[in-house]
């Protein structure tokens, strides 16, 4: 009797793919982060928020701390290399990032950036992105790497952002950066229209990320300038974790018109430094009762000044002195500064019908005004 040979050899594949066998493993614990609690290596990111929220602002502070392995505030990073697809304004990422900067070159991981517009969409464009990604990385003996694309709008050719293909392309050239080069893949975008909770576009888009982050103005509850940035989604780990920044300006120099120039800079904070804001109105109050304070002292020296001969106009410069004295928050070593706000004051006080006339002819009391001094 014939008997069938049968192969008892058991396969340990699939679609030429090997199983792994979980019984034969052990439970492991993954200790790499490059931002701890937000940001893994070998995963794909997505930061969004609407529009002049702060989010490259935001962006380009977090990629600093990381090329320096510098903590966001109380948050570890891991020293890191960096490289930013600066497809909108690769010098305002160079602005914005530069200031963070405090250690010696040397003592940093390499932050570069790329000054063009990529196409996620162009699956060869991609396979020689990643191939150069991974020579970099291998040049610059880097352990770690964010890759930064700024924005998806810019990064996504003639793709639609609503259609779920070009939206399913993207995030797989994305996600093939991140496997083949083990870096997180980040890419910034906006929020929708109807919706500031969700990004822009496809679901495609939130629901194949493995971290997405909400960017969000939180002036009203904390604070004028400060943006708060809450996980959305993560994958593998918590969405508690939440990172606070205040945007402010750092002045740089000036002009040749002796004006400030100043850059945007989004400091992390300590959470002991975030605070309940002042009730509603406070500040703003505080503000008017100083402009108010401003808007009389001028008005009284130009009543001052006319008192001498009703022919007499007055100008910003003939009260400068005086009145920088009366406001000290208004001193400045900058005489054109000075002078353009008490123009502006000037401006304030005929619209009030307190004064007449204008920059060139000077300015006088109103027959109308009660009284010289009266506020």
């Amino acid at each position: 009797m014939n008997v069938a040979c049968v192969n008892t050899a058991l396969s340990t594949t699939l679609l030429n793919t090997e199983l792994k066998r979980l019984n034969d493993e052990q439970i492991t614990i993954d200790h790499r982060y490059i931002v701890k609690g937000l940001l893994k290596p070998g995963q794909v990111s997505m930061i969004f928020g609407p529009s002049n929220v702060g989010k490259s602002t935001v962006v380009a502070s977090i990629c600093a701390h990381v090329a320096q392995g510098k903590p966001l505030a109380d948050i570890p990073t891991e020293k890191s290399l960096v490289i930013y697809v600066a497809a909108e304004d690769p010098k305002g990422v160079e602005d914005r990032a530069l200031p963070h900067f405090t250690d010696a070159a040397s003592d940093s991981a390499s932050f570069y950036v790329l000054p063009k517009a990529i196409d996620l969409t162009d699956p060869q464009q991609m396979a020689f992105l990643s191939k150069e990604i991974q020579d970099l990385i291998f040049n610059e003996k880097a352990t770690s790497c964010l890759v930064i694309v700024d924005t998806m709008a810019m990064s996504i050719g003639d793709g639609d952002e609503n259609s779920a293909r070009d939206m399913g392309r993207m995030i797989q050239s994305l996600r093939r950066i991140a496997d083949e080069t083990g870096a997180n893949a980040l890419v910034v975008h906006h929020t929708g229209v109807s919706d500031g909770s969700r990004p822009r576009g496809s679901g495609t888009v939130f629901n194949a990320f493995d971290t997405v982050v909400l960017v969000e103005d939180a002036s009203k509850a904390y604070g004028r300038g400060v943006v708060s940035l809450t996980p959305t989604k993560q994958r593998n780990g918590s969405k508690n974790r939440r990172l606070y920044f205040r945007l402010t300006a750092l002045e740089v120099g000036v002009d040749r018109d002796g004006e400030a120039i100043t850059l945007p800079l989004a400091l992390p904070m300590e959470g002991q430094d975030v605070q309940p804001a002042p009730a509603p109105g406070a500040e703003d109050a505080k503000e008017a009762d100083a402009g108010d304070y401003r808007e009389k002292v001028a008005f009284q020296l130009v009543c001052q000044q006319c008192k001498a001969s009703s022919d007499r106009r007055v100008k910003a410069a003939d009260i400068i002195v005086d009145f920088s004295k009366a406001c000290p928050s208004d001193k400045s070593e900058k005489r054109e500064t000075t002078l353009r706000a008490i123009n502006r004051i000037f401006a304030q006080l005929v619209q009030s019908r307190l004064i007449e006339g204008n920059g060139n002819a000077g300015y006088r009391p109103t027959a109308s005004a009660e009284k010289c001094g009266a506020s």
